[in-house]
């Protein structure tokens, strides 16, 4: 969780079972159950629309650099944030380095014409705030996710928001792209 569905399948087995063979055999089993009840249980994180609506009516680009499987990423946007026009959506993707790497964050910038200085990461795992600061950008954590307000401090992030309505209160020091984790 959190570095990407197949690291997650290779630390599910035993250290001499995890074998590339194994890792595609769970994932067989597992993506298409997933992919059938992926939005069961999920939902947004309460008040993520409503700084997603401010930001856009900012006039903000926004993109998601996820660790999930792009099929899944690009799906669950679409499902619960398909009113919004998002630059890109990328996920984990074959043959490609996954977060921290911070190929994902130039990826996402691509076409805009903008300097890393425009662009603010934002998510809520140490691996957010570190692909924040391989690419250079600025971050946000936000404490209502996945890990603790004590792991993004470690991190040191630019800021630490701990509700959406704090996050909506920075849209002027957020000038440009706005990456955002799949799971905010």
């Amino acid at each position: 969780m959190g570095r990407g569905i197949y690291n997650l399948f290779r630390s599910a087995l035993p250290e001499e079972a995890a074998t590339d063979e194994n890792v595609a055999k769970m994932a067989a089993m597992f993506l298409p159950y997933y992919d059938e009840h992926k939005t069961d249980k999920t939902r947004p994180y309460e008040g993520v629309v409503q700084v997603l609506e401010m930001l856009s009516s900012a006039g903000l680009s926004l993109a998601v650099a996820s660790n999930k499987y792009q099929d899944g990423a690009e799906k669950l946007v679409a499902h619960f944030f398909g009113q919004f026009s998002f630059h890109k959506i990328l996920g984990q993707r074959e043959g490609l380095p996954i977060k921290p790497d911070p190929a994902i964050v130039d990826q996402c910038m691509e076409g805009l014409g903008i300097s890393k200085g425009e662009v603010v990461y934002i998510g809520d795992s140490n691996v957010d705030m570190q692909i924040g600061a391989n690419a250079g950008v600025r971050t946000i954590g936000v404490t209502w996710g996945f890990r603790s307000r004590a792991e993004l401090e470690a991190c040191s992030p630019s800021r630490i928001v701990d509700t959406p309505e704090e996050l909506a209160c920075l849209h002027s020091w957020i000038l440009g792209l706005v990456c955002l984790n799949s799971r905010v």
